[in-house]
């Protein structure tokens, strides 16, 4: 699969339990149509930095809205979609969101494709429990633009990933016979030494 996500990112992988993660990542993964993330101090605007705020996104009344944690009535719809039952979501170099979400069983990506100059919507067939996050939030990978937003998700019984740097067109497969029936990825995040770790929680029986 390459060697960029394990050289360069070093995630571990880890079943339910405690993972040392910095905040937001160690927020509750529960329920699911919430989800939390630093980002710049406004969308667009990363003058301050990666880690400057600390966003939410929620999913209600037929809508997916971005909302900063320290002022949460201001809520920005990002998109309108109907039955979404899981979302997820990150905010690249650029604090351009990003939002995976999954309507009927299937999971889709909203991203913005430079390409296309504008936001797109991508189905990612066979994907289960999809999870974005931003690789590196410091400061000296924001200036040198060395940061990208991974996508992890479950097929298989496995964990994939793609990469918004290969224009998230790539599925690379991050485990091979995991031990036990992987249900869902629970968080995936960064702790205080800037290593990645994902969370699966496997199913009872497995």
């Amino acid at each position: 699969m390459g060697q960029s996500v394990i050289d360069d990112f070093r995630p571990a992988l880890q079943t339910a339990g405690k993972l040392q993660l910095t905040a937001p990542d160690n927020y509750n993964g529960v329920p699911l149509l919430y989800d939390w993330e630093t980002g710049g101090i406004a969308l667009g605007d990363v003058s301050q930095g990666n880690t400057a705020r600390t966003w939410g996104v929620v999913y209600e009344n037929g809508g997916v809205y971005l909302f900063p944690e320290d002022d949460q009535d201001n809520k920005t719809l990002i998109i309108s979609v109907a039955g979404i039952t899981e979302i997820s979501f990150a905010l690249d170099q650029l604090m351009r969101i990003s939002v995976a979400y999954v309507v009927a069983g299937v999971s889709y990506l909203y991203w913005y494709d430079t390409a296309a100059a504008g936001f797109v919507t991508t189905m990612i067939p066979g994907a289960a429990s999809p999870k974005l996050t931003l690789d590196d939030k410091a400061k000296v990978a924001h200036l040198l633009a060395e940061s990208t937003i991974i996508l992890f998700y479950i097929k298989g019984g496995e964990v994939w990933y793609r990469l918004q740097s290969g224009r998230f067109e790539l599925e690379y497969q991050f485990t091979t016979g995991l031990v036990g029936v992987a249900q869902r990825i629970n968080k995936v995040g960064l702790d205080k030494a800037n290593r990645m770790h994902i969370e699966i929680q496997l199913k009872a029986d497995s």
